[in-house]
């Protein structure tokens, strides 16, 4: 299961950290996010203008769309 939040995220100048927590062994972890990473994070956060979204809820939203657009085939393996 996916928890990442915002406060998650750590950004000091070209670089940062993401705090995992209950990652493998259940154990809380910081994992370095690269330059790009950050860059494309920062303008993410900003474009979107939501907060308080779980990874879950996200899916499931996106999921149900594509459910009921009658222009998807659900069939049609993406190569």
């Amino acid at each position: 299961m996916a928890a990442l939040v915002r406060a998650d995220l750590e950004v000091g100048g070209k670089t940062g950290w993401i705090t995992v927590k209950m990652g493998k062994g259940k154990k809380t972890r910081r994992v370095p996010v690269n330059e790009k990473s950050v860059e494309v994070l920062k303008e993410y956060a900003a474009e979107a203008g939501v907060e308080h979204v779980s990874p879950h809820s996200f899916r499931h939203t996106v999921d149900t769309r594509l459910v009921r657009n009658p222009q998807i085939d659900l069939r049609i393996r993406c190569r």
